[in-house]
């Protein structure tokens, strides 16, 4: 029981740390949120919060053309949550884009990936004008 106590840590530290990835959605889907079996996307901007229902699978598209920079420090614009089941924390998954594109992918609380998607900024403001479903 002990060894299970130090492993989990180390465990989440692993799936934290740096990798080599050369998109968003690489990224992404090391950490299961590929968009199978199911994937729950909310967009913020601002104080509001809709869900996008139409077009997680767009998105996905979007991400893997986007590029993994080195560090950057956007003001975030747009929030995109994506949920792979339930809320739990290792099943949420956070990127938050500025109106240029530079962002970051944060999971379980660290910045995991920084990335620049010129299409990304786009895609929110169309997808947040397209949906009806108001989160908060």
């Amino acid at each position: 029981m002990k060894m299970l106590v130090f492993l989990f840590p180390l465990y989440l530290f692993a799936l934290n740390s740096c990798h080599h990835y050369e998109n968003v959605y690489q990224a992404l889907e090391a950490r299961g949120f590929n968009g199978k079996p199911v994937l729950f996307c909310q967009l913020r901007i601002g104080e509001t919060v809709k869900g996008i229902r139409e077009d997680p699978q767009n998105l996905l598209e979007i991400l893997k053309r986007s590029k993994i920079v080195g560090k950057v420090s956007p003001i975030p614009i747009y929030t995109i949550y994506l949920e792979n089941g339930s809320s739990w924390p290792w099943e949420t998954i956070t990127s938050c884009t500025d109106q240029l594109g530079d962002g970051f992918v944060e999971y379980l609380g660290n910045r995991v990936a920084f990335f620049h998607s010129a299409d990304l900024p786009k895609f929110c403001e169309e997808a947040f004008k397209r949906s009806t479903t108001i989160v908060h």
